[in-house]
């Protein structure tokens, strides 16, 4: 995949959520805000300051090169998964 730490950064918030939400004495209401924590992070890696900012700059950097376009192509952008994209 492309942007593994952001992977490893939604991963990590997840995991910190669920500890927290696990034995937690707070109301269920709070619970249930609490939970937004990791999609919030989710959207902003992945549609505001993450992801597409890190692409536009690999874009015009090596945008035109054929190995770069291929390895866009054959790979992922945030989610690792063991096969190959395509």
């Amino acid at each position: 995949c492309r942007h593994p730490n952001y992977f490893g950064e939604m991963i990590l918030w997840a995991g910190v959520t669920l500890a927290a939400v696990a034995d937690s004495p707070l109301a269920p209401t709070d619970l249930f805000l609490a939970s937004y924590a990791p999609f919030f992070v989710f959207f902003l890696l992945s549609f505001v300051s993450g992801v597409p900012l890190l692409e536009h700059s690999a874009e015009k950097r090596w945008g035109a090169l054929p190995d770069y376009q291929a390895y866009k192509r054959q790979s992922r952008v945030i989610v690792c998964l063991p096969f190959p994209a395509s």
